[in-house]
């Protein structure tokens, strides 16, 4: 993932390297993104579609939020 491009959605995190989430992170809090992108994770969560229910988890297990 490119510094320029920051993760706008579920799927999104879920194509963050794993050596890059730390990164990642603190860039979308510098650039005021991460509470965005934590509305989008949580209204996937309740989602009627199973997948994106499944990446919204999966994402915020990723970003360090686990169940």
């Amino acid at each position: 993932m490119s510094p320029l491009s920051l993760p706008a959605a579920p799927a999104d995190v879920l194509n963050i390297p794993d050596h890059e989430i730390a990164t990642v992170v603190r860039d979308l809090i510098g650039h005021r993104k991460l509470s965005p992108l934590m509305r989008r994770i949580n209204a996937g969560l309740s989602s009627e579609n199973q997948t994106l229910r499944q990446q919204s988890r999966t994402a915020l297990d990723r970003l360090g939020f686990p169940e």
